[in-house]
């Protein structure tokens, strides 16, 4: 009966019980041929769930194989996808080389290194093996010109929905990179660990710049030489006014803000914590927000508009700012985490 099928109908199967199809492999030779089929050809649907990118400092590393390796991709596939992927990985790549490559730590966890010899190689299978979407990519790498072109070429006309990078220097050359990532990637998330910000653009155009094509922003300010621990001092500005940017930013298409900025606690003044208070609920969105906030004494917990109002007190380890619809007060920064 399967084996009449015609392809379409066979690929609509095997995407609503995709952990038949090693079964349905051993069936018969036209099933086999037909699975096989689908795996080389299912690009379009979601196989992985998170991808990170690891790009060493030394090329030259080597693991316990005595392989010296150039770049280590970490990938969590979708449980129910994953002996689709990994046929699709031994179809579309010779098995035997891939043992080398591949460690499988569990049905869906798999650790695959890449050998700085033959990566130009690799790279011309790598984008079929990943898929046109991923939820979540994240970049553990130098972002200098040539490891970027190679992550960009890895990742080449697959749609991300949440771009995870840590960048200890922001400059021109990665920030350019960055919106290019955004803009080619259809990205609608991005948690950005920063440091330091020296690339010629006003850091506050690039949130605003941000905001206008991400729904959702994470902004973790790393600790950056030379600047006082209780400093106004946030991704590169120095002494704005926060409450104002950040409704600025509301304005566009995020309706979601993290920021987390524990090393320079004067970033948030009790005047502009007070604005955003006032005015945030007000907005006529469904807003989700939660920010790093040392102004508050004592516990603020308030309804204003729909949205719940909670600060933490000074009694707190970790204190906040919370601003959130009533419709979205359960939801995590990022839910399917």
């Amino acid at each position: 009966f399967f084996e009449s099928l015609p392809f379409e109908i066979m690929s609509m199967i095997l995407e609503y019980v995709p952990e038949s199809v090693l079964n349905l492999r051993q069936a018969s030779s036209a099933l086999k041929y037909q699975v096989d089929d689908y795996a080389r050809q299912c690009g379009t649907i979601q196989l992985i769930d998170n991808l990170t990118l690891i790009i060493t400092k030394n090329p030259w590393l080597c693991r316990k194989s005595g392989i010296p390796v150039f770049m280590t991709a970490h990938v969590h596939v979708l449980p129910e996808k994953s002996k689709i992927f990994l046929l699709r990985l031994q179809l579309i790549h010779p098995l035997e080389d891939l043992r080398k490559r591949i460690t499988l730590h569990t049905s869906d966890l798999i650790t695959i290194d890449f050998r700085k010899e033959d990566f130009e190689n690799v790279l011309e299978f790598l984008p079929d093996w990943t898929g046109r979407q991923i939820e979540s990519a994240r970049l553990n790498i130098c972002w200098e010109n040539k490891k970027m072109s190679a992550v960009s070429r890895i990742l080449k006309g697959t749609k991300i929905n949440r771009l995870v990078v840590k960048i200890h220097t922001l400059n021109d050359a990665s920030l350019s990179h960055l919106f290019k990532m955004l803009d080619s990637h259809e990205v609608s998330e991005l948690s950005l660990e920063v440091g330091s910000n020296t690339a010629s653009a006003d850091p506050v155009e690039t949130l605003l710049r941000m905001a206008t094509v991400l729904r959702c922003i994470l902004i973790t300010q790393l600790n950056v030489e030379g600047i006082e621990i209780n400093s106004n001092y946030l991704f590169g500005a120095r002494n704005v006014e926060w409450s104002r940017i950040i409704l600025d930013m509301f304005s566009k298409k995020m309706d979601k803000l993290s920021i987390d900025n524990d090393w320079f606690k004067g970033y948030l003044s009790k005047q502009c914590a007070d604005t955003l208070v006032r005015r945030l609920p007000m907005i006529g969105k469904h807003v989700w927000f939660e920010v790093t906030c040392h102004q508050y004494p004592n516990k603020v917990d308030e309804m204003s508009n729909n949205h719940l109002v909670q600060a933490d007190d000074i009694g707190c380890i970790w204190r906040f700012l919370k601003i959130k619809h009533l419709s979205r007060a359960k939801e995590e920064l990022f839910p399917t985490e």
